[in-house]
């Protein structure tokens, strides 16, 4: 090759990669990591209206320690009374497409609704029918539900059973379906 031949320093033709045969295969996203929260003030989020994506009643426990919450089983949250918190609990998608399951607290039948549980209850319905933002306005003590100015299109729903949703979201070690569970242990001053 000549002194001339030679392509200069940042010819981007120099970093091209030949074809691995990678790109005929195609890919698709694999979900290892699925979160228990409320949307964030300043995510788009959508909610997966299926009967068959949906807890209508399901207990939950927060150790308030920074972890993740726990899913218990309804014969374990009796005997628990008010540590475990009712929950409507359903995935939902961001506009980033980060998929999470979110737990909209339960007004229980003679409780005097609270401004943030009902806000965040119409909110959670609102999301069933599209894109909309959960915004804490704590001036007036509830959240705002905002609505997008224009249509966004439908999410694209990952391919994979709730079951698998909740799996992913509480593994084996965040399902309280017995007696000597570590997080009981802890909830009752133990180790």
């Amino acid at each position: 090759m000549s002194k001339d031949d030679k392509k200069p320093a940042f010819d981007p033709s120099r970093f091209a990669m030949p074809s691995t045969g990678a790109e005929e295969f195609g890919t698709r996203k694999i979900r290892s990591v699925i979160s228990v929260n409320k949307p964030g003030k300043m995510e788009w989020v959508h909610l997966f209206d299926h009967v068959d994506y949906l807890i209508p009643g399901a207990a939950l426990l927060d150790l308030q320690d920074g972890g993740r919450m726990y899913l218990v089983v309804p014969e374990i949250a009796a005997q628990l009374e008010d540590d475990a918190r009712l929950y409507t609990l359903a995935p939902a998608l961001t506009r980033q497409d980060k998929l999470f399951l979110w737990p909209c607290p339960i007004i229980r039948t003679g409780e005097t609704p609270n401004p943030w549980h009902s806000s965040h209850n119409d909110a959670f319905k609102a999301a069933k029918s599209g894109w909309i933002r959960m915004k804490s306005n704590r001036a007036c003590g509830f959240y705002d539900i905002i609505e997008p100015e224009k249509i966004m299109p439908e999410p694209d729903w990952p391919d994979m059973s709730f079951a698998d949703m909740l799996q992913i979201a509480f593994n084996d070690d965040h399902i309280v379906d017995r007696d000597d569970h570590p997080a009981l242990r802890r909830l009752k001053g133990g180790m």
